[in-house]
C-alpha cells in the first residue's frame, strides 16, 4: 500500500501549483492583449507619421529642447504651410481710379504668403498668475511659456508631493521629448495652429505652436500677429488667462481680430491637458484615465463615468489611441456618442488623486451668479496625441489631448471669440462643488470610486458616494482623525449588517452540528438500503424532516455574499478617497516621533521601516520601498478570524475533505496579506479592523449557538404543520410525496419480478 503524503506536502504542493498557475494566467493574459493590439494595428494601420516625420498638428521640433528657442528659417517655412502662389492678378478699373488710403487693409485674395510675424523674445520668463503662498488666497500657481502662449506648469498651493511638505504638487508641466537630433516641446493648452481662409474649404494653417511669434502684453496675456507677404498685419490673435483667488479654475479668453476687408473663416486647434503623473507604482496599477462628461439629447447631464477610458485600455487599442509618437486618434465624437446623440460637456485627464478637466467658460461680462451653458458646443472634436512611443510611456507623459473648435466666420474689422476654462486640482467633491458652475456642468462626476476595467460594474459605484459621505461625516463631526473614522465606519457597517451575519453564521453552525448529531442514524440507513438508493434517499429525507434538519442551512453563507457589494464599495472608496492622501493616522502620533514614516500617509503603505528608495520590484506588487508590518498583522488576525468562520468538521467528512478545508484556510491567510503588502495603510487598517470585529462577532454568535444546543433548542423537533381546510400541500411536501411514490413503485416492481422468477422455477 502506497504511503500517503504528509500534511505539509499536501499544503505546500498546491500552493506552489497555485503560484505557477497565477503566473501562467497573467502571462497568457498579457500575450493575448499584445496579440489583440497587433491585430487591431494590422486592421487599422496608422498614418505614415513617425517621430522623424511628425504629423501636421504635432508639437513642433526645436533644436535645443528649450522653450523659447528659434528654429532655422527652413523649418519655419515648412511650419507655415502656406499654399502655392495663385493670387488672381486681374483688377477692377474702378478700384484703380479710386485713391488708395495711406495704409490700405489687404484683400483676402492676397492671403498667399500669410505667416505669423516673428517678434523679439526677452530672456526673462513670462509673469505667472496665482501664487504658492497660502497667505495670498490663491490655491494654484500658473507659469507660462511663449511657445503657443501655452502653460509651462501648474502647481497646487496647498498640496505637496510628499508628506514632508517641501515641494508643491504639479498637475501640469510642459514636456520636452527628444526625437532624433531635435526634440518636441509639448505645452499644455498651447495654441498649435490657427486655421484661416476665405471659406471652410480653403483654410490655411498658421503654425503658432512653436516659434518667436508671441509677445507678452501683461501677466497671463499674449498676442501674435499674422502678416501677409508685404508684412502688413491681416489678423491679430490674443490669448488671456484668468485666475481667481481661492479657485482651481483657469479661464482662457481667446480672440482673433480680422484686419482685412473680407470675411475671414477661422478654426482653433489647441492643446488640452497633458497626461498627469502616475503618482505611485506600488499598488493598484496605473489609474490614469481619459474622461468625458456629456449631455443626453434632452440636455440633461449624464456624467462622465460611462465614458471613462483607462490608460491601460487606451495604450492597448491601436484603433483608439496612438501607439507611435506623432500619431493622433479621435476620442470624441465616437461611435457611442454619435449613436446615442451625446453632446460634449467636458473632457479630462485624471490619475488617482488629481484631474485637469476642460469645460465651457462663463460668458464675458456675465452678471454675478449667471449660469454656464453646459453644452461645450464650441469644441468640435477631441483627439489624443502620442508624445512618446507606447513602450516609452513610463519615461514621462505619453499623451496629450488636442481640441479642435468649430469653424467660425469673422466679419471685416470684427473679432472672433473662443473662451474655454479648465479645472486643475484634487479629485475632491467638496472642492469641485465650490467652483462656479460646477453643479451645472456636473463636474463632480470626475470623482468616481471605481477601479475600471472589464469588471468596473463590480465596484458597485452607486454605494460608494453614500459611504464616502458617511466617512466625511464621522471625521468632520465625531473623531477628527481619518484613521479613527475608518475604524468607526467599519464598526457602523458591521453593526448594521449584524442581523444578516448572525442569521447566516447561526444557520451554518446549526446545520454543521445537526449533521454531526445525525451521522449515526445516517450510517444505519446507508447500510440498510445500500442496495436501494431510491429508498435510501426517501428515508434520509424523512429522517432529516423528523430531526428538523434542513439543507437550506448549508446555504447560510449566501446572505454573507449579499453583503459583498458593501465591502467592495467600501474598499474602492478608501482607495480613491483624496482626503486620506498625506494624512497621518491617529493624529500623527507615530510621525511625531522623529518624523517616523510609519502610518504617516494613509494613502501609502505603512512604511514601518522606510528605505527611501525602491530596493527591487515584484510583479503584481510593484516597487518594494519599505518593510510594512500591517500586512503581517492582517495575516495573523485573518487566521484567527478564519477559525471562527469555518464550521466545525462533521463526522461525515473524509480526511481528504478536512485537508482541503485546512488548505483553503492556509491559502486565504497566506496569499491575502501578500497581495496587500503594498496596499495603502488606510486599506490595511480597514481589513484589520473588519477582521478583528469579525472575530468578536463570530465568538458571540458561536456562544449563542452553543447556548441553543445546551437548551435543546438546536435540535428541537418540528411541530406538525396544521393545514388549512382545502389547502394545497407545500413544495417540500409534494417533493416528499413524489419520492415516496417512486420508491413504492420500484419496490412493487422488484416484488413482482421476484414472484415471477419463483413461479417459473416451480413450473420447470
Amino acid at each position: 500500500m502506497a504511503k500517503k503524503p504528509s500534511p505539509a506536502v499536501r499544503i505546500v504542493v498546491p500552493l506552489v501549483l497555485l503560484a505557477v498557475g497565477v503566473g501562467i494566467f497573467f502571462a497568457v493574459l498579457t500575450n493575448t492583449q499584445n496579440q489583440n493590439a497587433r491585430r487591431q494595428a494590422a486592421q487599422n494601420p496608422p498614418d505614415a507619421t513617425t517621430p522623424d516625420n511628425p504629423a501636421p498638428d504635432a508639437p513642433q521640433p526645436v533644436d535645443d529642447a528649450q522653450p523659447g528657442t528659434q528654429a532655422d528659417s527652413d523649418a519655419d517655412a515648412a511650419q507655415q504651410g502656406a499654399p502655392a502662389d495663385d493670387t488672381d492678378t486681374d483688377s477692377d478699373p474702378a478700384d484703380v481710379a479710386q485713391p488708395e488710403p495711406a495704409d490700405p487693409a489687404p484683400a483676402l485674395a492676397d492671403a498667399t504668403g500669410w505667416r505669423p510675424l516673428e517678434v523679439a523674445q526677452p530672456d526673462v520668463e513670462p509673469a505667472s498668475l496665482g501664487s504658492l503662498e497660502p497667505e495670498s488666497g490663491h490655491v494654484i500657481e500658473v507659469r507660462f511659456t511663449r511657445n503657443g502662449a501655452g502653460i509651462q506648469s501648474i502647481r497646487l498651493t496647498n498640496h505637496f508631493q510628499t508628506i514632508e511638505g517641501v515641494e508643491q504638487e504639479f498637475v501640469q508641466e510642459a514636456s520636452v521629448i527628444p526625437v532624433g537630433t531635435s526634440s518636441l516641446l509639448a505645452s499644455p493648452f498651447a495654441l498649435e495652429r490657427l486655421m484661416v481662409g476665405p471659406n471652410a474649404q480653403e483654410l490655411t494653417p498658421m503654425a503658432l505652436g512653436f516659434g518667436p511669434y508671441w509677445e507678452e502684453t501683461s501677466p497671463g496675456a499674449f498676442q501674435a500677429t499674422i502678416v501677409d507677404a508685404d508684412e502688413t498685419p491681416v489678423a491679430r490673435v490674443t490669448r488671456r488667462y484668468e485666475v481667481v483667488a481661492g479657485s482651481h479654475d483657469v479661464t482662457i479668453r481667446q480672440d482673433v481680430e480680422n484686419l482685412t476687408e473680407s470675411p475671414l473663416v477661422v478654426r482653433w486647434d489647441f492643446n488640452g491637458p497633458i497626461e498627469l503623473d502616475q503618482l505611485a507604482t506600488s499598488y493598484g496599477q496605473d489609474k490614469r484615465r481619459s474622461r468625458f462628461g456629456y449631455l443626453l439629447p434632452e440636455r440633461l447631464y449624464a456624467g462622465g463615468a460611462p465614458t471613462a477610458l483607462s490608460r491601460a485600455y487606451l495604450t492597448s487599442r491601436s484603433d483608439t489611441i496612438p501607439s507611435k509618437a506623432g500619431e493622433t486618434r479621435e476620442l470624441w465624437p465616437n461611435s457611442r456618442s454619435v449613436k446615442s446623440e451625446y453632446s460634449l460637456s467636458w473632457t479630462a485627464l485624471t490619475n488617482r488623486y488629481f484631474a485637469v478637466a476642460v469645460h465651457p467658460a462663463l460668458a464675458r461680462n456675465a452678471p454675478e451668479g449667471a449660469p454656464i451653458d453646459p453644452a461645450f458646443s464650441e469644441i468640435e472634436s477631441v483627439n489624443s496625441f502620442a508624445l512618446r512611443p507606447k513602450k516609452n510611456t513610463d519615461d514621462g507623459p505619453g499623451l496629450i489631448l488636442q481640441l479642435t473648435s468649430e469653424t467660425r466666420t469673422v466679419a471685416p474689422g470684427g473679432s472672433g471669440q473662443l473662451d474655454i476654462a479648465f479645472y486643475a486640482g484634487p479629485l475632491s467633491k467638496k472642492l469641485i462643488r465650490d467652483e462656479a458652475g460646477a453643479d451645472v456642468l456636473g463636474l463632480d462626476g470626475l470623482v468616481v470610486f471605481n477601479f475600471g476595467g472589464p469588471c468596473s460594474f463590480c465596484t458597485f459605484t452607486w454605494l460608494t458616494s453614500p459611504i464616502h459621505a458617511f466617512l466625511n461625516l464621522i471625521h468632520d463631526y465625531v473623531v477628527f482623525d481619518w484613521a479613527l473614522a475608518i475604524v468607526l465606519l467599519v464598526l457602523a457597517v458591521r453593526t448594521i449588517l449584524h442581523p444578516i451575519t448572525k442569521y447566516s453564521q447561526t444557520n451554518m453552525q446549526r446545520f454543521a452540528k445537526q449533521m454531526q448529531a445525525l451521522a449515526p442514524k445516517q450510517k444505519k440507513l446507508q447500510e440498510k438500503y445500500k442496495d436501494d438508493p431510491q429508498r435510501m434517499r426517501v428515508e434520509m429525507q424523512r429522517l432529516m424532516k423528523e430531526e428538523n434538519v434542513n439543507f437550506a442551512g448549508a446555504l447560510g453563507c449566501l446572505p454573507m455574499f449579499l453583503q459583498s457589494p458593501i465591502w467592495i464599495a467600501l474598499y474602492a472608496t478608501l482607495y480613491f478617497a483624496f482626503e486620506l492622501r498625506h494624512d497621518a493616522a491617529f493624529f500623527g502620533v507615530f510621525h511625531s516621533i522623529n518624523n517616523w514614516a510609519f502610518l504617516a500617509d494613509l494613502g501609502e503603505p505603512d512604511r514601518f521601516i522606510d528605505f527611501g528608495r525602491a530596493i527591487f520590484t515584484v510583479p503584481l506588487l510593484g516597487e518594494i520601498r519599505s518593510i510594512n508590518i500591517l500586512p503581517f498583522l492582517l495575516g495573523a488576525v485573518f487566521f484567527v478570524h478564519q477559525k471562527y468562520l469555518t464550521p466545525p468538521p462533521t463526522a461525515t467528512m473524509t480526511p481528504e475533505q478536512e485537508a482541503q478545508q485546512k488548505l483553503i484556510r492556509v491559502m486565504m491567510v497566506g496569499l491575502f496579506p501578500i497581495f496587500l503588502y503594498n496596499a495603502p495603510s488606510g486599506l490595511a487598517l480597514y481589513f484589520i479592523t473588519n477582521s478583528a470585529l469579525g472575530i468578536i462577532e463570530s465568538r458571540h454568535i458561536r456562544a449563542h449557538v452553543d447556548k441553543l444546543e445546551a437548551e435543546g433548542r438546536l435540535h428541537k423537533k418540528r411541530e406538525p404543520r396544521k393545514k388549512k381546510p382545502g389547502g394545497k400541500p407545500g413544495v417540500l411536501e409534494r417533493i416528499q410525496a413524489e419520492l415516496e411514490r417512486k420508491a413504492n413503485e420500484q419496490q412493487r416492481a422488484r416484488g413482482q419480478g421476484r414472484s415471477s422468477s419463483k413461479g417459473s422455477g416451480r413450473r420447470r
